[in-house]
């Protein structure tokens, strides 16, 4: 709500007479002056964000030197500060949204299928508002709303908060389209606006799921009318139940608490149900999991039984029990108000199994059946059943599998309306343009064989079978093409093998990995089967995919799942070996292109985001006039380029820093701007209104760019050849320092050399943070080649500790730390990753500091001999040639040093002229290296075709009376002649030498 008349009001009645006998047009030119230098409208306010503009008040008043200071100085001794200052608008803010502190209510929010489709709405993310007829006056921002739906599937289909005051509102043109039958309020009426919170469209919590729950029992829903009150525990119950309806929690719950302190837990458990035979599916108990409130429950009856659970740092057991065990209880009470049994809090389980095995069984034989069956988790379940009995294994023997994404079909509105999904899936059909990009349409026809298998996703939304290909491609038939509206599609014949046990992948959604749901791949085969079964086939399908028999038994044995899944989802990396692995050609081979992604895949924002990401501020505030043409700063700063600008840095004050590049690119003839410093380079003009333009004539001088850059804005048509890099590299050096990463002061080395002045230029990793905590859908990374060849400590500075995943914007241990430079707050967003490359020749990773070491995964990538094993010369192979010289390494000095095989990759067979240029240019330097120009060591790794002996022909001059010293034979590289010869030599092969 704008609160600009009301707070005019409020001067005259309480401020000093200075103000107050000021006229309102006055007052209110103040108050639209002081406007423009703030980046938000600063009398927008409402009862759930009043706090944030407070405090947003009190950080931007009362800081020196900035725009909004200077033209305060100049207004009345100060007027426009003091206007806004704490005597005045804070303390009218507060009085207003403050006063008894209004807590927030919940409510329901009833619709009607036969008269607004809910469901279809919350799909297209078209609800917006919602009709209120009952408490009018007690409805406020801030409150929690059960969006609940009547009919034959009643329930709550969203979770929705209130952002508006209620008052007469239209709805959108869109919102109405889903009235049934045209039965659209058509005027406006009373309404507030909503913001989704939690989405259950897919998987509402009915009535069914909840009625016998005992938190529902004066739920109110159902009854006739639009809004009805409701409480904090029915909201957060449907939220906890809406939270696991689409999926498992427990792993994510259970990686919370201290590994002993979980299995003591579940030991308990299993042991419980071993002795008293108790089936998974008894009526009796049930296995949930509370992700909101951090605990896993074992339920008997209506009451908990045993309880795990994370209280900020601690973690906490609670127990059901038929006496006091500890300080900390409460008590079971039966209808009549006895107390029956008693719930114990402790913080180790070790003393009271007994006891805990008591009351379990005196539960058991009062309770007949627990209303909370319906939300037990399977994942939970199996993990005290044992969870390898009941997963299903499919073997590939030789077939390959890949993900086939089939999205075009969900997203595109005139595909939805043929219902060509709905067609494919009953005919059993993978489906794809033959002409798909990237090869992937004539790998669709040829690659994939008969035999292998296809997992079907839509994208996020929508996840199709596990399947096996079992025909060629064909043609889809005119009938199909017609719906299409295009040919060139192609079909292949599918055996289902596993449906999906959830329709979605929505939990995957930040992982833009090509072979994921959401990555950006139509046809791709899936790199690493362990990783494929833990994240998706095993939870969404219920099965694990193996090459072969072997690889299930190695599986088995593994008995530390939780560490491998660390190292698999990291977001921090280090690859290390030796020198010649073929470290950097993974980091480009591999891991580039899980972030890279087409343009066609962008939304127009992302799209931008990749132009602005270059932009300089005056250069985006230039292309927006162009575009504008002539205006002021608070249309300016609401020019898409500017928005997206904003995101990606972290200005504090968007119209500050926006009047700072405008005034100093501003042309000297200009007598409405003050600042005396400005650029040589100016293209900018103002006038007495204040309304600023681009001076097209200077533009086209100084910075001709801006006209390709509007056209590109302009006329969006994203291309499918070209790929975006979501990703920078850079190179760790002995000089590379904290400004080159983070911030430093930079010299403007484009002003003129007479006005030298300073900038805080951002580094490579602020950058890299600012531009991936503004685009959370997709996946970020910045490689660091030869990390270790930097001081890492003085590099990172504070943001070392930062990096960890849990401190992460958004994690449950989120950290943020003031840059010393900038004054502004830094993290660390989760879709950031670091992955670096280190050379253990030059240093060890037990050498590196410690701090990184802690906050890294380790990825050994050592020597392949066997990948040189078919480069054949005369007698010996490289493979063999390699593997000698690296045993002889080890032995005289550690595996560390040993030689990668990319040295030898590229050579041909018989290439012996090659092969002489990698011993000469890269093997022998290398050895030289190692060992100090100790070519004794040298001779006893390479051996005499490449060494020789000299023995010493030294003859000193006669002195008497002193001893001569024994003179030792010296070792030196020989001419090599014939390279063949000399490694048959090495490879200990003399007979062969002379051949």
């Amino acid at each position: 709500m704008n609160v600009k008349e009301e707070f005019i009001d409020w001067i005259y009645k309480n401020s000093n007479p200075n103000l107050s006998s000021l006229g309102r047009e006055t007052i209110s030119k103040n108050i639209d002056e002081s406007n423009e230098f703030f980046d938000r409208d600063i009398m927008e306010v409402n009862h759930s964000d009043y706090n944030e503009m407070r405090k947003y008040l009190r950080e931007e008043l009362y800081q020196k030197d900035t725009p909004f200071d200077k033209f305060s100085a100049g207004v009345a001794s100060g007027r426009p500060k003091a206007l806004l200052g704490k005597e005045n608008y804070l303390k009218f803010l507060k009085e207003k949204f403050s006063s008894g502190k209004r807590e927030v209510n919940y409510w329901i929010f009833q619709g009607s299928p036969e008269i607004y489709d809910v469901e279809r709405a919350l799909r297209a993310g078209h609800l917006k508002s919602w009709k209120v007829a009952a408490h009018k006056d007690k409805i406020k921002p801030g409150d929690k709303i059960i969006l609940w739906q009547t009919g034959e599937r009643a329930g709550c289909y969203a979770l929705a908060e209130v952002i508006s005051e209620v008052g007469k509102v239209s709805e959108e043109e869109y919102e109405k389209s889903y009235y049934k039958n045209g039965r659209s309020d058509g005027e406006a009426v009373d309404r507030v606006k909503i913001r989704i919170q939690l989405y259950l469209a897919d998987y509402p919590v009915l009535w069914e799921d909840i009625k016998e729950l005992p938190e529902f029992e004066t739920f109110k829903a159902g009854n006739q009318g639009t809004n009805f009150s409701a409480t904090k525990e029915e909201y957060l119950s449907i939220k906890d139940i809406g939270e696991g309806k689409s999926r498992s929690y427990y792993h994510e719950v259970k990686r919370q608490f201290p590994k002993e302190k979980v299995e003591q837990f579940l030991n308990i458990l299993r042991q419980f149900v071993k002795k008293f035979n108790l089936a998974p599916n008894d009526d009796r108990i049930s296995f949930n999991v509370r992700p909101e409130r951090r605990r896993l429950v074992f339920i008997i009856g209506n009451r908990y039984a045993l309880m795990i659970q994370k209280r900020r740092t601690d973690t906490e057991f609670s127990f059901i029990s038929s006496k006091v065990l500890s300080d900390d209880h409460g008590k079971f009470n039966n209808y009549t108000g006895e107390t029956e049994m008693y719930w114990n809090k402790v913080d180790n389980l070790k003393d009271f199994q007994d006891f805990i095995e008591e009351g379990f069984r005196i539960e058991l034989e009062r309770q007949n059946k627990t209303p909370y069956k319906k939300f037990i988790d399977p994942v939970f379940v199996r993990h005290i059943y044992n969870p390898k009995s009941d997963m299903k294994t499919i073997h590939l023997n030789g077939n390959t599998v890949y993900k086939l994404s089939m999205g075009t079909f969900l997203k595109t509105k005139e595909y939805r309306q043929q219902d060509l999904i709905s067609y494919f899936e009953e005919n059993h059909l993978g489906v794809m343009h033959k002409n798909t990009a990237n090869n992937q349409g004539e790998n669709f026809q040829h690659q994939v064989q008969e035999g292998d298998l296809v997992y079907i996703t839509y994208g996020k939304d929508k996840l199709g079978a596990l399947c096996k290909v079992v025909g060629e491609a064909q043609e889809l038939g005119e009938e199909i093409d017609n719906k299409i509206g295009e040919e060139g599609y192609l079909g292949r014949r599918l055996e289902i093998l596993a449906a999906p046990k959830t329709n979605h992948t929505r939990s995957l959604v930040h992982d833009k990995r090509s072979w994921l749901p959401s990555g950006f791949s139509t046809l791709v085969e899936i790199p690493d089967l362990r990783e494929a079964n833990e994240l998706l086939f095993s939870p969404y399908y219920g099965v694990k995919v193996w090459k072969k028999e072997e690889d299930l038994l190695i599986e088995e044995r593994s008995t530390d799942t939780e560490e491998v899944k660390k190292t698999a989802r990291s977001l921090n990396r280090i690859l290390y070996g030796p020198p010649g692995t073929g470290k950097t050609f993974q980091l480009q081979d591999k891991y580039f292109k899980e972030f890279t992604v087409q343009e066609t895949s962008l939304t127009r924002e992302q799209y931008l985001e990749n132009i602005v990401s270059d932009l300089k501020w005056w250069q985006a505030a230039a292309i927006a006039l162009l575009d504008h043409k002539r205006s002021k700063v608070t249309d300016i700063v609401s020019h898409e380029l500017l928005r997206i600008k904003t995101k990606l840095s972290n200005s504090k004050n968007l119209n500050a820093t926006l009047w700072g590049y405008l005034q100093h690119y501003t042309v000297p003839e200009c007598e409405y701007v003050k600042v005396a410093a400005r650029s040589s380079n100016p293209i900018f003009h103002k006038d007495e209104n204040s309304v600023w333009e681009v001076k097209e004539d200077l533009l086209e001088q100084f910075y001709p760019e801006a006209y390709s850059i509007l056209e590109e804005v302009k006329n969006y048509h994203p291309n499918s050849d070209k790929q975006i890099k979501n990703y920078e590299f850079v190179t760790f050096h002995q000089s590379f320092s904290y400004e080159d990463f983070i911030e430093g002061i930079k010299p403007n080395l484009d002003e003129e050399e007479n006005n030298v002045s300073y900038r805080i230029e951002d580094g490579i990793f602020k950058k890299m943070c600012l531009k991936a905590d503004a685009d959370r859908e997709n996946q970020y990374a910045l490689f660091i080649d030869e990390i270790n060849r930097g001081n890492v400590s003085s590099i990172f500075g504070e943001l070392i500790t930062l990096i960890e995943d849990d401190k992460r914007l958004g994690e449950e241990n989120e950290l943020r730390i003031k840059l010393p430079y900038s004054k502004t707050e830094l993290g660390v967003p989760p879709n950031l990753h670091i992955i670096g490359t280190m050379n253990t020749a030059d240093r060890s990773v037990e050498a590196l500091d410690t701090a990184l070491r802690r906050r890294f995964v380790f990825e050994e990538i050592m020597p392949q001999p066997e990948l040189l094993r078919d480069i054949e010369f005369n007698g010996f192979n490289l493979e063999e040639l390699l593997r000698n010289i690296n045993e002889r390494i080890e032995a005289l000095l550690d595996r560390d040093h040993t030689i990668g095989h990319s040295y030898f990759i590229k050579i041909d067979d018989g290439d012996s002229e090659a092969l002489q240029e990698a011993f000469e240019n890269k093997i022998i330097p290398l050895l030289q290296e190692y060992f100090y120009h100790d070519y004794e060591k040298i001779a006893l790794i390479l051996g005499e075709g490449f060494i020789e002996r000299r023995d010493a022909k030294l003859k000193f001059a006669k002195f008497s009376k002193i001893d001569l010293p024994e003179v030792l034979p010296s070792y030196h590289l020989r001419e090599i002649e014939d390279i063949e010869s000399a490694v048959r030599i090495l490879l200990n092969r003399e007979d062969e030498a002379g051949e």
